[in-house]
């Protein structure tokens, strides 16, 4: 159903109350305990209610549609693989900076039939309370896409949040929520170091498709993502490449451990009066390397050069305390599975 909410003329400090009449059998799930905190929570943040499965996980609450697969098969596994996600997430981009009474609600929201997730490569605008994940009726939780969307919409929220940016940029903070969604359940322990690889390869050759097809640069995806398939691919899946690529060079820096979440938090913490430009963002890297990344900008961001793969000669997820079996080079028929070095 619809609502329409009245936004106060003065909505400082005004403390919204929500009151549901459900039909017989629904319940809601909500990413509030009583009532939202302010205006904000209201209107920036899903309502939901229905026939519903809810498990509750610490400060998060998972809520699917009962007559879906998921609310009788591993809804309490995948409720403490969320929390183990939203912990890593936390430790990468900082905290979620939940009030009292708030919480993550993670909604499914059913989109037809069949058990795969649909791979819509597509921008969004982050709800600052909920990840809300589209799926068919018969999905699995546990899928592997299923936890990468909701990595990916753990991390849009602080990078949405804290890292404002032009149209232009948004290949940085997009790329990045997608970029991370691979390495975030590789970090909480979830998959091992091949499927990372395995995962971030697809998205790269999804780029190349892309690319190849695209007339566009990655910056003026920004501005087109929303009319055209390839442009959209363009911004999730190029600036994901264009993510890995910072994350590589910091690495191979290495300088005080930067990697790129740590360059994204540093770049929030400026605080800017206006949202962040590509000049920026170039120029904070080149700050903090000593490099010349003109080209890397010129080429790759303005311009509609193809990412290469050698551009991630220096990737490294496998940390120091990653078992020797987690960090097998990955093998197989993968077009790009021989350029990644693991140390």
């Amino acid at each position: 159903g619809y609502a329409v909410f009245a936004y106060p003329r003065d909505g400082n400090g005004y403390v919204p109350e929500v009151q549901l009449e459900l039909p017989q059998g629904w319940v809601k799930a909500l990413p509030w305990v009583e009532n939202p905190a302010g205006m904000e929570d209201l209107l920036y943040n899903p309502i939901y209610a229905g026939g519903l499965a809810l498990q509750e996980q610490d400060s998060l609450l998972v809520a699917v549609p009962s007559s879906s697969a998921a609310s009788g098969i591993g809804l309490d596994e995948y409720a403490e693989k969320a929390r183990l996600l939203l912990s890593e997430t936390e430790n990468m981009l900082g905290g979620l900076e939940l009030q009292e009474g708030q919480r993550l609600l993670i909604a499914a929201l059913l989109v037809g039939e069949g058990e795969e997730m649909t791979e819509m490569y597509y921008p969004s605008t982050p709800f600052s309370l909920a990840v809300v994940l589209s799926a068919p009726s018969q999905f699995n939780l546990l899928s592997d896409s299923s936890i990468e969307a909701t990595s990916r919409g753990m991390a849009s929220i602080p990078l949405y949040k804290r890292l404002p940016v032009v149209k232009e940029a948004l290949w940085l903070t997009q790329g990045s929520s997608w970029y991370l969604q691979d390495i975030i359940p590789f970090r909480a322990g979830i998959w091992g170091a091949r499927a990372t690889w395995d995962r971030f390869y697809h998205l790269y050759d999804v780029y190349r498709g892309a690319r190849s097809r695209y007339s566009g640069s990655i910056a003026l995806s920004g501005s087109e993502a929303s009319q055209g398939a390839d442009a959209s691919a363009m911004l999730c899946c190029g600036g994901a490449s264009a993510s890995a690529v910072i994350d590589s060079e910091l690495q191979e820096q290495q300088i005080a451990n930067r990697d790129l979440a740590s360059f994204l938090s540093d770049l929030a913490s400026l605080d800017p009066d206006e949202p962040m430009t590509n000049d920026d963002i170039q120029e904070y890297l080149e700050v903090l390397t000593g490099m010349d990344w003109d080209p890397f900008f010129r080429d790759y961001i303005e311009g509609v050069e193809e990412i290469p793969a050698s551009s991630f000669s220096s990737l490294i997820i496998v940390t120091p305390e990653t078992s020797q079996q987690s960090a097998e080079t990955p093998q197989g028929d993968t077009s790009t599975s021989g350029w990644i070095l693991l140390g």
